[in-house]
C-alpha cells in the first residue's frame, strides 16, 4: 500500500512538472493590454503619434531580462480600442486612416493602414439619445461619446530572428479627439497551445493531472 501511495505520488509530480513545463515553452499569455497616449502637442511631429515600448513596458511588471514580449511562432492580432466624443468635429472629420507599424529596434517589421470613421447617427437619433441618457449625461456617469474597435494586423506571426520591441500607432486627422485609447493584443493558438490553453480556460487541468498518472500506473501495471 505504501509503495502504491509513493508511485502515485511520483507520477502525480512528474505529470504536474510536465504540464508546466509544456505549457510554458508552448502557451503565451492569451491577451495584453496597453494604454495608448496620442502625442498631439509636439511641434516636430506633423500628426498624433503614439510610440509604444513593448519590452519596457511589459516586462518592467513582470521584472523579466527577457528581450522578447511576442513568442516565436505564434499568431498574434492587435486590435486599437477607441472611445472619441460624438461631437461636431469628430463627425466632420469623414474618414481617418489608423496606422500600426510593427518595429524591430529602428527596422520596419510590418504596418498597416486603416480607415476609420464614426458611427452614423442622424439628428432623430441624436435628440432620442439626448433625452433617454439626459440624466446620466448631466450628472457624469456617461459621456457622449462612441466606441471604435480597430482591427489593424491579424494573424501576424512572430518572426525569431527578428522580434517586435516597438508599436507605432500614427493618426491621419490631427482634428480628431480621444478621450482614451487602449492597445490590445491577443494570441490565436493552434495545436497543442490551443488544447494546453482550453485545459486551463475550462478548469480541466485537475482532471488532466488526476487521469495521467493513473494511465501511465495501469500502462506500467499491464
Amino acid at each position: 500500500m505504501i509503495i502504491l501511495l509513493v508511485v502515485a505520488c511520483f507520477l502525480l509530480c512528474t505529470s504536474v512538472c510536465t504540464y508546466g513545463i509544456f505549457y510554458y515553452l508552448y502557451v503565451p499569455p492569451q491577451q495584453f493590454e496597453h494604454p495608448v497616449y496620442f502625442d498631439y502637442a509636439s511641434e516636430n511631429l506633423d500628426l498624433p503619434v503614439s510610440q509604444i515600448d513593448l519590452l519596457h513596458s511589459m516586462h518592467l511588471k513582470k521584472k523579466s531580462s527577457s528581450k522578447r514580449v511576442l513568442r516565436s511562432g505564434v499568431q498574434y492580432s492587435f486590435t486599437l480600442e477607441l472611445i472619441v466624443p460624438d461631437s461636431p468635429r469628430n463627425r466632420n472629420a469623414g474618414v481617418w486612416m489608423i496606422e500600426a507599424s510593427l518595429l524591430n529596434g529602428k527596422k520596419m517589421i510590418t504596418t498597416s493602414k486603416i480607415p476609420t470613421i464614426l458611427t452614423y447617427r442622424s439628428k432623430g437619433i441624436r435628440s432620442v439619445r439626448s433625452v433617454l441618457y439626459g440624466i446620466p449625461i448631466v450628472t457624469g456617469l456617461m459621456k457622449e461619446s462612441q466606441h471604435i474597435s480597430v482591427d489593424l494586423l491579424s494573424n501576424f506571426r512572430e518572426k525569431k530572428k527578428m522580434p517586435t520591441t516597438d508599436i507605432t500607432l500614427k493618426i491621419s486627422n490631427k482634428k480628431i479627439d480621444i478621450y482614451s485609447a487602449k492597445l490590445i493584443v491577443e494570441a490565436n493558438f493552434k495545436g497543442l497551445s490551443l488544447k494546453l490553453f482550453s485545459l486551463i480556460k475550462n478548469r480541466d487541468i485537475s482532471d488532466f493531472m488526476l487521469k495521467l498518472p493513473l494511465r501511465e500506473y495501469k500502462y506500467k501495471g499491464s
